[in-house]
């Protein structure tokens, strides 16, 4: 795993690749609020703020928005809130993907953990984890997640790797530097629970049912039916967004992260190479990418990062409008922001820089956010607020 010339199984094999399922690419996990850019934390600090995650599989939005209140908040807010699978022969190949675009050590940590199932430092025993945790299993004893499981995927990598650095683990050991981050946060949220007022509803209504069911007073809780924030995570893939309007705008639905583009194909890998041999001084700078053909693992990531340097500016907007979004956004007294407050429109673009269009990242901050750390390029973010 070490080793800097590591080549994915297929390619050792010479055979071409068969891959299951696409690339996760969960969110790193978001502070809703995001009050220096709206409410403001002087503002705030006494301000009762209601908030819904509708669509929430996880807690992380949950713990970063708490971690993210000001000291001495004093308002009060509501909120929404192994082994078979992973030695699979017929997945070896997704892994092995996910392994081709990370830095050999970091390629070591995430092997390690997907033998021991442990988060913890490279270096602790594992010895004493001998019970597996049941909220992971079905009732039947079937593991809930998937072959290509990565704990970094949904955090922050920089913040990562800086708590690590804060406990003297090496940037190395990255799955030790996550244990830290991960206790900290975790610490943090549940000092948070105990000094606010906050308190916490969960439902496991789908976001349809759930919308009506507030509409209509069904939830005592939330009986005036309406939302400071309203995530609604990606509920536009499933239902759309005409649908999500009607069931969450006149609740102040907020925002939403709609997914434009599919994934690359094998076409889109023919026809680069096909340009390349036309190019004869691009086809030099390229040809250690395109050694194995269309299989190349250093093609496949070229692929998957040609979005960073696309400005999808226009073909979004003209999905929002095939969508007729401004029309029934207006219909429900709302309109579609033209600078967002809580996350800019892409990843990688800053929240402080509304009309850049393309990501501006170093190399360093491109691996730790889309490599190792599973951030879409294709993910856009809505947001919508009230025109009065």
């Amino acid at each position: 795993m070490l080793d800097p010339c590591w080549e994915p199984r297929w390619i050792r094999e010479e055979r071409e690749p068969r891959f299951n399922t696409a690339p996760s690419d969960d969110l790193p996990a978001y502070d809703c609020l995001r009050l220096p850019h709206n409410e403001t934390e002087r503002d705030a600090i006494h301000r009762d703020f209601k908030l819904c995650f509708a669509a929430s599989g996880d807690i992380r939005n949950l713990v970063q928005t708490i971690n993210g209140l000001p000291a001495g908040y004093r308002g009060k807010k509501g909120l929404r809130s192994k082994r078979t699978t992973i030695t699979d022969t017929r997945h070896v190949d997704d892994v092995d993907r996910a392994f081709a675009s990370l830095q050999p050590a970091h390629r070591l940590a995430l092997a390690h953990f997907r033998r021991k199932g442990v988060l913890a430092p490279f270096s602790l025993s594992t010895r004493g984890f001998s019970e597996p945790n049941r909220l992971m299993y079905t009732a039947g004893g079937d593991w809930l997640g998937h072959a290509g499981v990565n704990p970094l995927k949904g955090w922050n990598v920089s913040d990562v790797l800086a708590t690590g650095a804060k406990y003297a683990v090496d940037s190395a050991d990255i799955i030790g530097c996550l244990f830290f981050h991960v206790k900290e946060e975790l610490m943090e949220f549940t000092r948070r629970i105990k000094e606010f007022y906050i308190d916490l509803h969960v439902t496991q209504f789908s976001p349809p049912l759930l919308s009506k069911g507030i509409s209509i007073g069904v939830f005592p809780a939330f009986a005036e039916g309406c939302f400071d924030r309203v995530d609604t995570a990606d509920i536009t893939d499933r239902e759309g967004i005409p649908e999500l309007l009607a069931d969450w705008g006149p609740m102040q639905w907020h925002r939403n992260r709609p997914n434009t583009t599919a994934q690359s194909n094998p076409c889109s890998a023919v026809m680069l190479i096909e340009r390349c041999k036309k190019l004869p001084s691009l086809r030099i700078k390229l040809a250690s990418v395109l050694t194995h053909g269309t299989k190349s693992p250093a093609l496949m990531r070229l692929l998957e990062s040609l979005d960073a340097f696309i400005d999808h500016e226009k073909a979004f907007r003209e999905y929002l409008c095939a969508e007729q979004v401004d029309m029934i956004a207006k219909d429900l007294g709302l309109r579609v922001r033209q600078y967002n407050h809580v996350n800019s429109k892409r990843f990688g673009v800053s929240i402080d820089a509304p009309q850049q269009r393309l990501p501006s990242l170093s190399r360093s901050e491109f691996y730790n956010l889309f490599m190792i750390g599973g951030g879409d390029l294709l993910t856009r973010f809505v947001e919508f607020e009230a025109t009065h």
